[in-house]
């Protein structure tokens, strides 16, 4: 009998591995986006992934940049409360897509110039990787695995300073036009399944 630990990466969705069938300006012409920017976050509305920050992101980004639009993707128990405060905050240009099926959600991937992650807690997250993977700048929080995926110098620690550190680093990235890192190789499922068969060989040595 052997006891061991096999901790594997996950990598993005095959679908992620190549660029929509149309480009960006066709998808955002679909989406009723005309603004020089798009900003986005893809996930479930629970208070897990820290929803309810969006708003005051949103209102940063806004103040300081006029030509932008906002997209949400997802659905959950948050989903009207959400609403209801990007309504009162009076966020301009924002369009709510609910629940989506996997296939519509790498267009709205791809026509975006930045994605959101400010959860309150992650393991690796894929999203990050398929953001990646479409040469799309993620600013986050700075817990689990999301500092390994996108770097520490876009991540920032949940305290009181969260909202003004992400907005500001948000907001840095658009006007600089910054593209994000490669994605590494080791969050590729080649490289998974060339590790794992590797301790199945070493295994089977033994």
């Amino acid at each position: 009998m052997f006891l061991f630990d096999i901790k594997f990466k996950c990598g993005p969705s095959d679908v992620y591995l190549n660029p929509p069938q149309h480009n960006k300006e066709y998808i955002r012409n679909e989406l009723n986006i005309s603004t020089k920017y798009l900003v986005g976050f893809i996930g479930n509305m629970v208070p897990i992934n820290n929803v309810m920050v969006l708003p005051d992101i949103f209102r940063r980004i806004q103040s300081k940049l006029h030509d932008v639009s906002f997209v949400v993707v997802g659905d959950g128990d948050l989903f009207n409360n959400l609403k209801a405060k990007t309504k009162e905050y009076n966020i301009q240009n924002i369009s709510f897509t609910g629940k989506l099926l996997p296939e519509e959600i790498p267009a709205i991937m791809y026509s975006l110039n930045l994605l959101l992650l400010p959860s309150l807690n992650e393991g690796m997250p894929r999203v990050t990787l398929e953001a990646l993977s479409y040469g799309v700048p993620v600013v986050g929080s700075n817990v689990g695995g999301i500092p390994e995926s996108i770097g520490e110098e876009n991540c920032f620690d949940l305290d009181d300073d969260f909202v003004k550190n992400i907005s500001t680093r948000a907001i840095e990235i658009l006007e600089n036009g910054e593209k994000p890192k490669q994605l590494f190789k080791e969050f590729l499922w080649e490289t998974t399944l060339e590790k794992e068969m590797s301790v199945y060989k070493n295994i089977l040595e033994r």
